[in-house]
């Protein structure tokens, strides 16, 4: 028996927002699975945007640890350490490497942050690592914003293009959805085109809502105006 990193990414998944819906995480959230999509190559597995809490995940049966993953970590120490060293401690508090491997009936799980998995992996379970991550003191003990955050997504992408196969802008491999809430509990589902939206607060997010909104409106008005001018001149036709 076996057990893929899609069914492990799926559990953990389920369970991080489980969890978070018991800690009583504040509106907007997001958790995106972009294991085998474009992302995948040119991010990661899973990113995770919540307030104050910003993660990218990358996924590995140990079984299947190949040269690739190394190969990625090269291009991305080299290119990082070209840029300013802040962002060496964003990606240790954010970019995290999980490995599992079946034991028995147990899953092994090892965790370290990218940077360092070849050299620093330590035991831990799936379910402290989903505490961690909530808890979010390897973030806030850094004082990471979002928007650092976001430069970090751009600076693994454009690290990730040299290695074979990785193609892809910051933004431009697909859009994401957003879990924005009410205080009555209802949930609303919001499509975002850029993925560096990921990082959105509430404030933020109605924001663009309202934009949205307005926006819509005024296309609205636009066709309807143009439709008017429309039959107005249909009609002047028929006069002649």
């Amino acid at each position: 028996m076996d057990i893929y990193e899609n069914v492990v990414i799926g559990g953990f998944i389920y369970a991080l927002g489980f969890r978070a819906g018991q800690k009583a995480f504040s509106m907007p959230t997001n958790i995106n699975l972009l294991q085998q999509t474009p992302m995948d190559k040119s991010l990661a597995d899973v990113l995770i945007g919540m307030p104050d809490v910003y993660y990218l995940l990358e996924f590995k049966r140990r079984a299947n640890k190949g040269t690739k993953e190394a190969q990625k970590l090269a291009f991305l120490q080299r290119y990082l350490s070209q840029d300013n060293p802040r962002y060496l401690e964003v990606s240790r508090g954010t970019h995290l490497y999980i490995e599992t491997e079946l034991s028995g009936e147990h899953l092994a799980t090892r965790c370290s942050t990218y940077l360092d998995f070849q050299n620093e992996l330590k035991p831990i379970s799936l379910e402290r690592v989903v505490d961690v991550l909530l808890e979010g003191t390897l973030v806030r003990h850094r004082g990471i914003t979002g928007e650092e955050c976001c430069h970090y997504l751009g600076l693994v992408q454009q690290a990730y293009k040299a290695v074979d196969g990785v193609e892809g802008d910051s933004g431009s491999s697909g859009g994401f959805i957003i879990v924005g809430g009410t205080t009555s509990g209802t949930l609303k589902f919001v499509t975002l085109p850029d993925i560096r939206q990921f990082t959105m607060t509430r404030e933020m997010l109605e924001k663009l809502q309202h934009e949205q909104v307005l926006q819509r409106e005024n296309v609205m008005k636009r066709t309807r105006s143009r439709s008017r001018g429309i039959g107005r001149g249909r009609g002047q036709s028929r006069g002649l």
